[in-house]
């Protein structure tokens, strides 16, 4: 199974995926190397599952703008309840 489809899923040491990735983008400016893609890439992956972790990937924005954006749209977009109504034309004008 990929790590992708299972953020809630029990990991060793009785943590959870996604609260793992929430504590670890709470401090963006500590992460390094290679992590920023691989947290922001894995938070896209899930989806709407990974709605709890958009205030860290927010506040993740000034550091990661790029990787953090990304991740945010993927998110998002998979909250969308649907189409918006749009709004109908004023009559008499």
């Amino acid at each position: 199974m990929s790590p992708h489809s299972e953020p809630e899923r029990v990991c060793r040491g009785g943590g959870r995926p996604l609260e793992a990735v929430r504590d670890r983008l709470a401090r963006p400016e500590a992460l390094s190397g290679n992590e920023p893609w691989q947290l922001t890439n894995l938070l896209a992956g899930w989806g709407a599952e990974a709605a709890p972790a958009l205030p860290e990937l927010c506040a993740a924005l000034p550091y990661f703008p790029g990787r953090a954006a990304r991740a945010i749209v993927s998110v998002a977009a998979d909250c969308a309840v649907g189409p918006r109504p749009r709004p109908s034309p004023r009559c008499g004008r």
